[in-house]
């Protein structure tokens, strides 16, 4: 028994240990709460990476005409900027990851420039994009302005497949 009571002694270890219980189950919870972020980062690495290593592999076979054509086609045009703005919002919502590495961080800027292109591709009408492209000579110099998003690509698919997977 304890100077101060011993009801009042076990009422405060008892407390005691109920925190500690609840914190260990917090604690315990910690590794599969960053395994699931860890597992969205590769997935959405691998997914965005293979996309854009096969979309711009495609476009060097197809050639500029196949850019000029689409932007030409403002209902396409349309279709490919709600795509871009739903994509990129689903990656923003879904990963907006500013620290823990450079995939993280690479992922979630991703996420955003691919809203901002939905986003432009909205406001800018054909008819002002099509002129555009013509005073950057895109149809000259067409492999220069891919070559970001196939380095970006292999990037994201070789930190993607190469990182230890935490599947259980």
């Amino acid at each position: 028994m304890s100077a101060f009571g011993g009801k009042a002694d076990t009422g405060s270890q008892a407390a005691q240990q109920d925190e500690a219980r609840r914190i260990a189950a917090n604690i315990a919870k910690l590794p599969s709460d960053l395994a699931e972020a860890s597992m969205s980062t590769l997935y959405l690495s691998r997914l965005i990476g293979l996309s854009a290593v096969l979309l711009v592999a495609a476009l060097l076979v197809r050639g500029n005409a196949l850019i000029m054509a689409t932007v030409a086609d403002g209902p396409v045009m349309l279709v490919y900027a709600i795509f871009s703005l739903a994509a990129g919002l689903a990656i923003i919502l879904g990963h907006n990851v500013w620290s823990g590495g450079k995939l993280p961080v690479i992922v979630t800027l991703v996420g955003w420039l691919i809203f901002a292109k939905g986003l432009v591709l909205l406001l800018v009408t054909p008819e002002t994009l099509s002129p555009l492209l013509e005073r950057m000579q895109q149809h000259y110099h067409y492999p220069v302005y891919i070559v970001p998003a196939l380095i970006i690509g292999l990037y994201l698919t070789y930190a993607g497949f190469a990182a230890p997977s935490k599947q259980s």
